[in-house]
Formats: structure tokens, C-alpha cells, sequence
């Protein structure tokens, strides 16, 4: 960095540098830099400030140098701005107190305190009122804080702050986003008593030690936080105490969830010298205080590989310490998986796994002694070799300012091994019936006839839950919920509102349906009849449960003196004029305890005007649905009851992270529920060229990326988008947008799959003469061809192309270019020429017996199917039929789906349906369920096509396989499980490659790699002019990449075209 800023300066360059100075490098394990005053043994040495150091580098030259705490975000962020912009060289010194040093730093205060009085007397903490958090997660999007968390509340997940990795900084709440966030001071008078049971820890007996042989190894497995480098230091001095030669590696992590820590630890007999690296599968014990990064350690395709099933013991803390990019939302993942991994690469009879940082965190009140307390658990099984007195003195040995609780957390750990069934903790009772309970006993002590409230509520709960019998119980609970909370929003009358609305919808379901719309109701309504005004926000802060869910959290008990003070971080913004105004208020209970009773604001006519007005537009929309049973239209039903519930995401991530179009999914929405058909249209058509394709077999990533789906269930978009196109085409809203003028251009497009239709109608609108050649009968590529017509009828594909001949597209069917019509002449014949001809080759499988009779590839089967569908004759010599047949289909993605449902329709005897990856490897449409009657098996691999007996049918021999995964990446493994079947027909559906035709690669003078793809530079081919297009420049991919793909090309030939003018 020294040298960066020197040479900047004597080049005399524009460019601004931003230093960190934190007083420490986490990164490489807490140590010093040359700021502080000591070194990493401890000794004094002498300081060097960063500001000096800088001032020495410039010299006599002009150097602007800034410092500032970018904890002061507004004053950051201004610093910031003026330095970038200013010219030269800048130097900017972040100036921040490193987490960590600050949170050592008040535990050092805290526990001298503690030593004083026996208690700390009072205390400052960060937290979230989940109840008003709408779970835009903007707070853990900007701060990217570890300590946030996700915690499930009545409403779904929502944010809160961590106990243990909260350093109580306020970043989470300077973002500004809500009015979730709280500052509590908790203030005690006397110890606060202790929530752990008598355990009786002095007489657990001490465990039998398991021989092991002259050399033991242990792998500690776990993230920056979670005190790996100090279990290790304890096993390491309880070796050494023990009389072990003892060799150790660590490997350090950054800080908190953002990177792996792990150790490894070698006790020998043995005086030869030895390594501290474990070699692999010869691990004597696994302890994992992180599960993600104990099966990490274990994956045979891995770097490391410490496991054995013959050789490793697992103790395993079971907790799900989330990742950062969980925490964001971006990523999620299984511990049941995870531990079935673990299991499958360790000693079955020695696996005790628990949640660990659960029972450290309800009865010691911090996650940070898990690694103390599985220490504990995995020595009185006798795994660790040493003595009670021996490890007892190295906690001692290594941990000198909380010696006595980290070693009560390790006699815990004992206790548990010893009696498995402690710290279990109270039954947790989710019934409807129980919830109801709970909420009337809420409502007793809330209001001042409260029992008369609490009986009206319980008769209209059950009455409701009676009629509505046929839900689930978990939908049960959901509507006892929002009966109780609409109550508290405006007493019993308002609930008996929600509960009419609900009932009537459910009364209209049709039969043995899934109450789809009755599900849409009961949340979408609740969401928008319970308006977040300022009464309601006041009655969120003060609620008696609100309180008692944070006494519980920070253990604080009035009967023993201890109280908590509440300050309400409340950001408000608003516009003045041209100027974005933004401040805090600091809200007191006092204030919103008056507020929450003024419930005769609601009567001004102003008062959360918009709010009101959705309410009563949504109501006007059930209105109109109930009278009648919602089987005629039930689809349209259920998209436009579910609608509203997109406008109670604060921080929309549909279209940003998962649409590659861009759609402004929210807006359309809006409109769609707005019944303003027009608009919707217009706008879902301003970034989408066919939406009724992508609504009929796009996997939806904007659906699976709805933030409503990790609450409830997410939004139906497709269902919305094919909502807006049906009223758009039948009110004759879409209509040929044929361009004004002309510019004398001609383009050639060869293919007209939805990438070659996308730019032929982009170039076609920009003036451009536009001719598409298709070498089959008629247009749409693998729209017409390789989907069945149940999923994507072909009536939609065709007025469509109406659309594109009238805005000036010329179609020339039934002509290969290559083979029909010389390539090289549409270089003369074109200004430019693009190739759109898709993945349409089909991948094989070379096995034994692969050219018998009755092996087909998907296509075939699929597109003759398609045929049938559309009237066209097909020749009996090569006919495809399901027909009474048994049918296998290799292949578990949506093109094996779509033949083994067309195989069922067709009447097959039984369908088989095979895949070689394990089901949460395959890529399917998640919106689109496979058909039922559908014998599936996953992780198969064929390996022969053979004979049967001699009867013309297909014996198909199998073997189960085993995958695993790693940074190396899949690895699989096949299993002594061998099976077969037998089959009247067999149809492949592995996936498609990209190989361009030879005669265009030839003819137009394309280079091409080895496999006989493409080689292109944004999506520009080798020859001037030529330009690739979906499948074949990207690998095969959705219909929606396709079109937005074809967007882009048609901008980059269109850019291209007028150079040329």
C-alpha cells in the first residue's frame, strides 16, 4: 500500500486510496499492526500512525488526506464524496474501532464490574421488534451485519438481533430502514438468578478413556467467533499436561460467519517426531461446533477428508449459524442434510449430535461457550484422552478472566452426556386451539374487560375454525392469529369483518381442491387490514407480549429489580421540494403508550389515505368474487386475491435478483390488482417481448426469488403475467407495433425459437427489413416442437407470429440454411445475419444395446406427440407410441417430465422415469409439479440396453450411485445396488449441446472450438456481421434468457447497423 501511494504520487495520477485503520488484522488471527503499541508476544514497541506514515509518503508534494469514522455514515459518506472527487491524489483513513477489540474491550469492563458487585448493573443492546419488521431484510442487505438473524414468528421469518454477534454498533439501524429497531438499557439491582437447574455437577463421574492406539487426532471444525483456536489451546495444554508429545495446525478464519476456521490436534506416545496434519480418514474425533464446516472437513472429494465410518467419532453441534449470504437471503442450507453426510462418513456408534449454542445461549445466555461445552460432552464419552485434572487445569491454564463459568459450561456438557434428556426445555405447543389459548390470556391482561373481549374472541375463533374445518392446522393457527390481531386493530367487530371474508371465499372453493384462494384471503387480507398506522405501530411497542418476549431474550425479571428502558429508533424521510430529507427521532413508551389509545385519529379524513383506499379496493374485489363458486375461473381467482401481498414487500428482489428481463414485477402487479389491465400490459411488454411464454414454461426465478415465499408462499407471478396477457389479447390491447420508418437494412435470422423471435421483432421495430428462415414446417423452434401443447398450447405461439408478420418479420419455412440456401449467400444478400438455431442436439447415451429397437430421443417421441396434437399425419413406418406400453425416461429434468406425462396421456401401461443426479441437483420447473402415477428414481445410473428373453423388449440394467460435493466439485460413486427393468420403449431426455451446424460454420467462415461451439466475443461471431443468439452463444437455458438474450443482440445489431449507415 506504501509503495501504491508513492508511485501514485510520482505519476502524478487521479486516484483516491481508502485506509482501514482498525488497531488490528483479523484476518490473519487478531494480530497487531503497526499502530498499537505492543507486538504479538506483548511486548511494548514503539507506535507508528497511519496519518505520520501517509504525511512521510507525500513528502513536500500536495497530498489531500482525510480522516473520518465511517460509523458517522452521513459525515462518512460526505467525506467520501468530496474526496473521490477532488483531483490527484487522495488519501482517505477509515477510522473504526474493530468489532471485535470493542467487544474485548466491554467484556473486560463488564467482568471487573462483575467482580465488584457480583452483577453488571446496567447494559445497552440492540434489537428488532419482529412484529413490525416487514422482513425487506435492507438491513442485512446494506451492512452485510453477521449479527442479524432470521427467527420464525407467527408472520413468518423475520429479522432480529443475535445475542451472541450483535456488537450493539447501531449500523443495522442508521441504514434507516424501518421502525423495527430498538435501543434497550437493562438495569439490575441484584445478580439476575440463574436459568441453568440444579445439576449437580461435583458428582459426575469421571469417564472410562477409549484405547486408541500411540497416536490420537482430533479435527475441530467450526467459523471466526466461535472460539476454535481456544478449544484447540486447551486440548493442546491438556496433552502436554497428560504427558503427550502433542503437534498442532490451526487454520484462521475472518471474523464471525465470514470465513472457516479449523484445527487439528495430534497426541502420540511416541517420541519420534510427528506432523500435526491429519492424514486423511484418520481422524479419531470429529468435534463440529459448525455443521457446515464439519461436513466440509469430511467431503471424500475434499481437500482435507479427516473421516472414516471405521475410525472417526462425530460430536456435533447441530445449531444453524447461518452464512452471510443467508442472512441476505441469497443462499440457504439443510441440516438434516448435512448431518445425513456426516453420518454416512463416520462411526455409526459414535454420533451424538445436539444444539449446543441453543442450550448455551437459554441457560448461559451467550452462544460462545458451545466449544467449551461440547469439549465437555465429547470427553465424558471417553473421546478426548486425558484426565479430569489435566483438562480442568488447561481451561484454567487458558482461560484466566472467565475461568469458573467456562468450566461450569464444560461440566454441562458432561451433565449432558450423562443425562441426555436435560436442557430440553418446555414443550412447544403450535395447535390452533393451543395459540388460541395463549392469545385469549393476552387479551385478559391487556384490556380492562378483558375476559369479556377474551370470550367473544374464543367464540369467534372456534365458530370461524369450525366452518373452516377442512384447512390445515397450520392454517388454522395462521387465522386464529389474524383473528386476534385484527381485534386489537379495531376490537372484536373488525375481526368479525376479516372472518366474513374468508369464510365466504372458503364456502365458494371447489371440491377436494387445495384452498388455494381461502389461503390467498386469509393472508392477503390480513395484511392489508392491519395498517401499520401510527396507533397500531404504538400498540407493536408496547404490547404486554412485545415485553415479555424481550424479558425472556435478555433475562431481565422484574421480581428480582431488574427493569429495561426502551429508546425507538425512528428514521424519517420524506421529499422537500427537489431535496431528499432524512433524520432520526428517539421514541419513549411513554409516548407511544398515549398514542396507541388515540384510536380517534382514524377518524380524520386524511388519515393513511392510501391504506384505507387499498383496503377498500381489495374488499370491492372479494365483493365481487364471493356471491359465486370460484370454479369457473379459479385461476384468475387466486392470482388476484394473492396479488396485493407484493405490495407489502418493502424491498422487492423479484426482478433484481431473479428475473434476467428485468421485469418490473411489483408495478404490473399493482396494476393487475388495480384491474387496470392496460397499463399492466403495456409496462410487462415493455421488457418482455412474449410474457405469455414465459408465463406457461419459465421456472419463475422471480417467483422463487419472492421475499413473501420465505414467509408464507410467494406470489403467484406467472400466474399474474398470464392474467395480464389473457385480458390484453381479449380486450385487443396487443396489437402490431410496425416502426414509422425504414432504414433500408436487411437481416438475416436463422432459427425462430423465442431468442430468434425476440430479435427479429426488435430489429423489425427499429426500421430494419428482418427475414427469418426456419428449416421446419412452421416457426417456434422448441416451442412448437419439444413442448407439449398441455404446457404451452401452440395457438399461443401462432398469434404471436400474426403480431410479427404484420409489424414486417418475413418468414421462409421449411429452408436450412447450409443445405437449402448456401450460407456464404446471406452474407451477400444481408447486412447482417444472426444465428438463433438453439441446442438441438441431443445428447446420447453410448451404452450396450443402444441401437435396439424402441430407444428413441426425447424430441422424436415429443414432437410427434405434438403432431397429433395439431392434426398433422404421422408416418406409421416410424410412428412413437406410449400406447400400452411399459415406458422408461432417463432423465429427471422438465424435458423428461414432459415425456413421461405424455407417455402417461398417450396411455402407457407404466411409466418409469430415471436420473442419474440426486433431486435437489436437478433443474426443474418448481411452478410445474410432475403428473402422478409417475415411477421416479433418483441417483441411477444405466449402464446396458439389453435383451429380454428374446420377446423384442428392452432390458435396462441400473446402479444406485452416491454423490458428494466439494470445492473440487461433484464427485459420484456407484453403490453394490444393482437393479433392472424391462421396457417396450425408452426415451432419452439427457439435455441438449450447442454445437453450430457444420454447413453455417463452413459456409459463413465461423471459428469454432474443439466441441464445435462457437467462438464468439459479445455474442459477435468471428465473420463481421454475424452475430449468435441464445442457446447456441450461452448453452442451453430458460425461455426467459433466451428472450432477454435476444433483446441484447438485437441492441447490439441494431448499434452495429448504424455505424454501417
Amino acid at each position: 500500500g506504501q509503495l501504491a501511494i508513492g508511485q501514485a504520487i510520482k505519476l502524478g495520477q487521479d486516484i483516491t486510496f481508502i485506509i482501514l485503520d482498525n488497531r488490528t488484522t483479523a484476518m490473519t488471527g487478531h494480530q497487531p499492526t503497526p499502530g498499537v503499541d505492543w507486538d504479538v508476544v506483548g511486548e511494548t514497541t514503539p507506535v507508528q500512525d497511519i496519518l505520520d506514515v501517509v504525511n512521510g509518503i507525500a513528502g513536500n508534494n500536495d497530498l489531500l488526506i482525510s480522516r473520518v469514522d465511517p460509523e458517522d455514515r452521513a459525515s462518512y459518506r460526505a467525506t467520501l464524496e468530496t474526496t473521490i472527487l477532488a483531483q490527484g491524489v487522495k488519501v482517505l483513513i477509515a477510522d473504526k474501532e474493530c468489532g471485535i477489540t470493542r467487544t474485548r474491550r466491554r467484556r473486560r469492563a463488564e467482568r471487573d464490574e462483575i467482580r465488584e458487585k457480583g452483577f453488571v448493573s446496567s447494559v445497552e443492546r440492540m434489537t428488532v421488534n419482529p412484529e413490525f419488521c416487514r422482513f425487506c431484510m435492507a438491513c442485512s442487505e446494506i451492512t452485510g451485519c453477521p449479527g442479524l438473524k432470521h427467527v420464525q414468528t407467527d408472520y413468518g421469518p423475520r429479522m432480529d438481533t443475535d445475542l451472541t454477534h450483535c456488537v450493539n454498533d447501531g449500523a443495522c439501524a442508521r441504514v434507516g430502514a424501518c421502525w423495527s429497531f430498538e435501543r434497550l438499557t437493562i438495569r439490575r439491582k441484584a445478580p439476575p438468578r440463574s436459568r441453568v437447574p440444579e445439576l449437580g455437577l461435583d458428582d459426575i463421574p469421571e469417564p472410562h478413556k477409549r484405547p486408541h492406539g500411540p497416536t490420537w487426532h482430533a479435527y475441530l471444525a467450526g467459523v471466526g467467533g466461535m472460539g476454535i483456536g481456544l478449544a484447540t489451546q486447551i486440548l493442546v495444554r491438556a496433552g502436554h499436561k497428560e504427558g503427550y508429545h502433542v503437534a498442532f495446525v490451526d487454520k484462521k478464519g475472518l471474523a464471525i460467519r465470514n470465513g472457516g476456521v479449523n484445527s487439528q490436534v495430534v497426541f502420540t506416545t511416541e517420541s519420534r517426531p510427528i506432523t500435526g496434519m491429519i492424514p486423511f480418514g484418520k481422524a479419531d474425533l470429529l468435534l463440529g461446533v459448525d455443521i457446515l464446516e464439519a461436513a466440509r472437513a469430511m467431503e471424500p472429494a475434499g481437500r482435507t477428508r479427516v473421516a472414516s465410518a471405521e475410525r472417526t467419532a462425530a460430536v456435533i453441534n447441530t445449531h444453524k449459524a447461518p452464512t452471510i449470504n443467508a442472512i441476505l437471503g441469497r443462499e440457504d442450507f439443510d441440516v438434516d442434510a448435512l448431518e445425513r453426510i456426516i453420518r454416512r462418513h463416520t462411526r455409526a456408534d459414535d454420533y451424538l449430535a445436539r444444539d449446543i449454542s441453543r442450550i448455551c445461549e437459554t441457560y448461559l445466555g451467550n452462544k460462545i461457550y458451545a466449544n467449551i461445552m461440547m469439549l465437555g460432552f465429547a470427553f465424558q464419552t471417553g473421546l478426548i484422552p486425558v484426565s479430569m485434572h489435566s483438562i480442568a487445569w488447561a481451561i484454567k491454564d487458558t482461560i484466566k478472566a472467565d475461568f469458573r463459568k467456562n468450566l461450569y459450561a464444560f461440566n454441562m456438557g458432561r451433565k449432558l452426556m450423562e443425562d441426555p434428556d436435560l436442557f430440553q426445555g418446555p414443550p412447544v405447543r403450535t395447535g390452533w386451539a393451543e395459540t388460541l389459548n395463549e392469545r385469549c390470556r393476552w387479551t385478559i391482561r391487556r384490556y380492562v374487560r378483558g375476559k369479556a373481549r377474551a370470550a367473544r374472541l374464543r367464540a369467534l375463533a372456534e365458530a370461524t375454525v369450525a366452518e373452516a374445518a377442512a384447512l390445515g392446522e397450520e392454517d388454522k393457527r395462521d387465522l386464529v392469529v389474524r383473528l386476534y390481531d385484527c381485534m386489537r386493530w379495531g376490537g372484536i367487530r373488525y375481526a368479525r369483518r376479516y372472518a366474513g371474508h374468508v369464510l365466504r371465499i372458503y364456502r365458494g372453493e371447489p371440491s377436494g381442491g387445495d384452498y388455494a384462494a381461502t389461503r390467498a384471503v386469509l393472508h392477503t387480507l390480513a395484511g392489508a387490514m392491519l395498517i401499520k398506522d401510527a396507533v397500531f405501530v404504538a400498540e407493536l411497542k408496547t404490547s404486554p407480549e412485545k415485553y415479555a418476549r424481550d424479558r425472556r431474550k435478555y433475562d431481565v425479571n422484574p421480581a428480582n429489580g431488574d427493569r429495561i428502558a426502551y429508546r425507538h429508533l425512528l428514521p424519517v424521510r420524506f421529499h422537500l421540494g427537489r431535496h431528499d430529507v432524512f433524520f432520526h427521532l428517539t421514541g419513549r413508551d411513554w409516548m407511544f403508550n398515549l398514542l396507541k389509545r388515540m384510536t380517534f385519529l382514524r377518524r380524520l379524513p386524511g388519515w393513511q389515505r392510501a391504506a384505507r383506499a387499498h383496503l377498500a379496493e381489495y374488499e370491492k374485489q372479494l365483493a365481487a368474487l364471493e356471491p359465486a363458486p370460484l370454479e369457473a375461473d379459479y385461476g384468475q381467482a387466486v392470482a388476484l386475491l394473492s396479488a396485493p401481498r407484493c405490495m407489502d414487500c418493502m424491498n422487492p428482489t423479484c426482478a433484481e435478483r431473479g428475473c434476467p428481463l428485468g421485469n418490473r414485477v411489483p408495478v404490473w402487479i399493482d396494476l393487475a390488482e388495480r384491474r387496470r389491465w392496460a397499463e399492466a400490459s403495456e409496462i410487462l411488454h415493455a421488457t418482455n417481448n412474449f410474457p405469455e411464454f414465459t408465463a406457461s414454461i419459465c421456472p419463475a426465478p422471480c417467483q422463487q426469488a419472492c421475499k413473501q415465499g420465505r414467509q408464507t408462499y410467494p406470489v403467484p407471478i406467472r400466474r399474474i403475467e398470464r392474467e395480464i396477457v389473457d385480458h390484453a389479447f381479449a380486450a385487443g390491447l396487443v396489437v402490431p407495433q410496425p416502426s414509422g420508418h425504414r432504414t433500408g437494412r436487411r437481416v438475416a435470422v436463422v432459427g425462430s425459437g423465442p431468442a430468434g423471435l425476440t430479435v427479429a421483432q426488435q430489429l423489425a421495430r427499429r426500421g430494419h427489413d428482418v427475414v427469418v428462415y426456419e428449416k421446419d414446417e412452421a416457426p417456434g423452434g422448441l416451442l412448437r416442437w419439444g413442448i407439449p401443447d398441455h404446457r404451452l398450447p401452440k395457438a399461443l405461439i401462432d398469434r404471436r407470429l400474426r403480431q410479427l408478420e404484420a409489424e414486417g418479420v418475413t418468414f421462409r419455412t421449411s429452408v436450412e440454411v447450409g443445405v437449402d440456401v448456401p450460407a456464404g449467400e446471406l452474407l451477400q444478400q444481408y447486412d447482417a445475419v444472426c444465428l438463433a438455431t438453439g441446442a438441438a442436439a441431443a445428447r446420447d447415451l453410448p451404452l450396450p444395446g443402444r441401437r435396439r429397437p424402441g430407444i428413441h430421443f426425447a424430441l422424436e417421441f415429443l414432437r410427434q406427440a405434438n403432431d397429433r396434437a395439431a392434426g398433422r399425419a404421422v408416418a406409421a413406418a416410424g410412428a412413437i407410441s406410449a400406447e400400452g406400453k411399459t415406458v422408461v425416461v432417463l432423465g429427471g429434468g422438465e424435458t423428461g417430465n414432459d415425456c413421461a406425462e405424455t407417455a402417461l396421456a398417450q396411455g402407457a401401461r407404466e411409466v418409469h422415469q430415471w436420473e442419474i443426479l440426486p433431486p435437489s441437483d436437478v433443474t426443474a420447473d418448481p411452478t410445474h409439479p410432475p403428473a402422478g402415477g409417475i415411477r421416479r428414481r433418483w441417483s441411477v445410473a444405466t449402464r446396458q440396453f439389453g435383451a429380454d428373453s428374446g420377446n423384442g423388449r428392452i432390458r435396462l440394467t441400473a446402479r444406485a450411485v452416491r454423490w458428494s460435493h466439494s470445492a473440487a466439485g461433484p464427485r459420484m460413486t456407484e453403490t453394490d445396488e444393482e437393479f433392472c427393468q424391462t421396457a417396450d420403449l425408452v426415451l432419452l431426455a439427457l439435455g441438449f449441446d450447442t454445437p453450430v451446424p457444420a454447413p453455417l460454420a463452413e459456409g459463413l467462415g465461423l471459428k469454432t472450438d474443439p466441441a464445435g461451439r462457437l467462438v464468439l466475443r459479445d455474442r459477435a461471431a468471428s465473420t463481421p456481421g454475424v452475430f449468435a443468439v441464445g442457446d447456441l452463444a450461452g448453452g442451453p437455458g430458460l425461455v426467459v434468457t433466451a428472450i432477454a438474450d435476444g433483446r441484447k443482440v438485437a441492441e447490439a445489431i441494431d448499434e452495429y447497423l448504424n455505424e454501417r449507415l
